[in-house]
């Protein structure tokens, strides 16, 4: 990787969240609300010894409970890499 663009499309479920969530990455952020519609978010790729990652954090994470444990947070539906 020598940089380049990270572009996702973000979508919140409306049955799980009444506020927007928040998704940062990259020293950037964006907020997406629970309309069920998707958001693109773009993040700078910066490569470190010829290797680009990304790490997204999303908060709120919801727990659904009725024994559903897991932390869910949103729906990464695309990933486009530009150079």
């Amino acid at each position: 990787c020598d940089g380049g663009s990270l572009t996702v499309g973000l979508q919140s479920d409306p049955n799980l969240y009444r506020t927007p969530s928040t998704v940062t990455a990259g020293g950037r952020s964006v907020r997406v609300p629970p309309d069920g519609e998707q958001h693109t978010f773009t993040v700078p790729l910066r490569p470190t010894n010829g290797a680009c990652a990304v790490t997204f954090t999303v908060s709120p994470a919801v727990v659904p409970g009725h024994g559903d444990l897991r932390r869910l947070g949103l729906h990464f539906n695309t990933f486009r890499y530009t150079p």
